[in-house]
């Protein structure tokens, strides 16, 4: 293994940027580069005997939700990732309410914004994800940079509510930790929004999750 293609690196090569002439058809084109012309060198990895609160660490300062896992002889074998860190919260019941560890208001767009206005907040805020509100503020689902590169076929009117995911997990502020990683795992759900009082009031993505695993 030589490099790393992840989707903000798609999204980086295949977003217009702004005043780009309006395409025909499709919110944008991936080009025909080769590979290791837009990849990140090097990859990141542990070893399968890495504790959890290092590979932990290790995510949370190089903002990566994955690591790579590599045998004794150097081959890449499996990948540690958020989903990891949320079952050893679980198994360990961490009780701390998910209000104490969010991040702040997530980003929000409205209901009836177009994909391409989506994807290009995405890019301006350098966020993994938007929650979608309908008219009266309450979250009808997100739209991250998954929705993005899987919208990237869509007619330039395409909204937001056709293309984005509707997988999402909403949970009170004061719900233990172990318990929003356990539903956040099962459910692949891949932030977990806060609310009070049918407000959004914070987000805890994966590396906040990572972030209390290492003891941040």
């Amino acid at each position: 293994a030589v490099g790393v293609i992840s989707r903000p690196d798609l999204l980086r090569i295949g977003t217009p940027k702004p005043r780009a002439p309006p395409r025909k058809s499709g919110v944008f084109e991936l080009p025909g580069q080769r590979a290791d012309e837009v990849m990140h060198r090097g990859v990141a990895s542990v070893t399968r005997d890495t504790s959890v609160a290092v590979a932990a660490k290790r995510m949370v300062h190089d903002r990566m939700h994955r690591l790579f896992v590599s045998n004794e002889r150097g081959a890449l074998i499996e990948v540690f990732g958020t989903r990891e860190v949320m079952m050893a919260i679980w198994e360990a019941r961490v009780a701390t309410p998910i209000g104490e560890i969010m991040s702040r208001k997530p980003f929000t767009i409205p209901y009836d914004a177009t994909a391409l206005t989506a994807i290009e907040r995405l890019e301006q805020a350098h966020a993994h994800g938007i929650v979608v509100l309908d008219p009266e503020g309450w979250p009808i689902g997100v739209f991250t940079q998954r929705e993005a590169l899987l919208a990237r076929a869509a007619p330039p009117e395409a909204t937001v509510e056709e293309t984005m995911s509707h997988g999402m997990l909403c949970l009170h502020e004061t719900t233990p930790l172990y318990r929003a990683a356990a539903q956040a795992a099962q459910t692949r759900a891949r932030r977990v929004l806060v609310i009070k009082d049918r407000t959004v009031v914070g987000v805890v993505t994966g590396l906040d999750f990572a972030r209390l695993a290492h003891g941040a």
